[in-house]
């Protein structure tokens, strides 16, 4: 059964205590600005004005090239921004690039996981695998799907897909969180989220909401949203 724990890491280190840094810690590339859903908390739900693309072969090449000229490598290169990574037709290609580059200690990205095909999955293990991947799951079903990302899934497929992830990971670990409101009127919702996905998966996660993005009516996604920022949460 996966560990129930926060994505944060615990172990951190304040960068108050060690600057100057002559090397980055982490790197973020955003591969892709592109999502392939429009969750309703999410900007992308919105004309939120971002420019939408595929980072370029010559910008990745450029950007390992400059990364590759610090004096010690970076802790970790994240394939992740405000996108989703894979709605870049080269991802495990990039992953290789990554990996061979040699210029981080660890890889790592963040998706949600309907693009993860077993062919795209086998594609990735080819190219060296990551670290680390993060699923963000938008509920426990079809219907939470359509009404909290926006989209249609063959939810069955895209549980079996993830069960062959995790089946073939390697030492990479897989951690999954969920959003809190995609189970707050679903009957024993957070027991049959662990159910579901607590045995395809090293840790899971149950992720509050806030409201984070200017411009968006957060009230109509859910009343209690704002309520729980003035509490302190």
């Amino acid at each position: 059964m996966a560990e129930f724990r926060q994505w944060r890491e615990t172990d951190r280190v304040y960068l108050k205590d060690v600057v100057p840094l002559d090397t980055p810690y982490n790197v973020a590339l955003e591969i892709s600005s592109f999502c392939n859903l429009s969750c309703v908390y999410c900007a992308h739900s919105t004309k939120h004005g971002q420019y939408e693309g595929n980072m370029t072969d010559e910008l990745i090449d450029k950007i390992l090239h400059d990364l590759s000229e610090f004096p010690t490598k970076v802790k970790k290169v994240n394939l992740f921004g405000f996108g989703e990574s894979l709605c870049h037709p080269k991802f495990p290609e990039i992953v290789g690039k990554v990996n061979k580059a040699g210029v981080a200690d660890a890889v790592e990205f963040t998706t949600n996981g309907i693009l993860l095909t077993r062919d795209k999955i086998d594609e990735m293990m080819e190219n060296g695998g990551v670290q680390t991947i993060r699923i963000s799951l938008q509920g426990i079903d079809g219907w939470a799907y359509r009404k909290f990302g926006g989209r249609n899934i063959d939810f069955e497929q895209f549980l079996s897909n993830l069960k062959y992830l995790y089946e073939h990971r390697g030492n990479m670990k897989v951690r999954m969180k969920v959003a809190d409101i995609a189970l707050k009127d679903v009957p024993e919702g957070e027991e049959r989220f662990m159910d579901l996905f607590g045995g395809i998966a090293d840790s899971i996660y149950i992720e509050h909401i806030l409201p984070i993005y200017a411009g968006m009516d957060y009230d109509k996604i859910d009343k209690d949203i704002n309520k729980d920022v003035l509490d302190g949460r």
